[in-house]
């Protein structure tokens, strides 16, 4: 008898159980004194319910929780914040950008000739997905951002929202439409 064993008699395990247990978030401990990545940096969690909201204290991000609170409550309390500074620092980065002249004078189809105008806001929308990129143009007026982005050094998400910007001027220029009722008599 062959003492090897076949492909078919090794019990595989679920790929799902396997990135499951995979991710960093299953295994971190939610409580007072975590530590989460903000900016490329380690900020620790406190708890506290003497704040109004979430707040970040030198190297400390003080949520308005009590001691008592489960760890699903700690994580929700850190991952807003998280996104929302995601969202500001995104926005942030493009008015930089706007006073740098690294962004086009407009969106969407400014004619040869036209005088240059102040370029409106772009709008942000963050994603969940686990496999979309760090920023991602959405249009000629739109950039999505995975929310995890601002778990990266600064500099590092500066060079992902600059190849965004010029990914968003690309799609601008070659936004051109053609008016095609304006050339029939009326």
């Amino acid at each position: 008898m062959n003492t090897l064993h076949s492909s078919r008699s090794v019990k595989k395990v679920p790929q799902l159980v396997l990135r499951l247990g995979a991710s960093s978030d299953n295994t971190r401990d939610w409580s007072d004194g975590c530590s989460i990545t903000y900016l490329g940096r380690q900020v620790m969690v406190r708890l506290g319910t003497h704040r109004g909201g979430a707040e970040l204290i030198d190297n400390e991000l003080h949520l308005p929780l009590p001691p008592e609170a489960n760890a699903r409550q700690i994580q929700d309390g850190a991952e807003a914040w998280l996104r929302q500074e995601c969202l500001k620092h995104v926005e942030a980065l493009f008015v930089q950008f706007q006073a740098r002249q690294l962004v086009p004078g407009t969106w969407g189809g400014r004619q040869a000739g036209d005088a240059p105008q102040r370029v409106r806001c772009l709008a942000v929308q963050l994603t969940f997905a686990a496999r979309s990129p760090w920023i991602a143009a959405k249009g000629v007026a739109t950039l999505v951002c995975n929310w995890r982005l601002i778990e990266l050094a600064p500099a590092v998400i500066e060079q992902h929202a600059q190849k965004a910007i010029r990914h968003l001027a690309e799609l601008s220029s070659a936004n051109t439409t053609v008016d095609m009722f304006g050339t029939l008599p009326a």
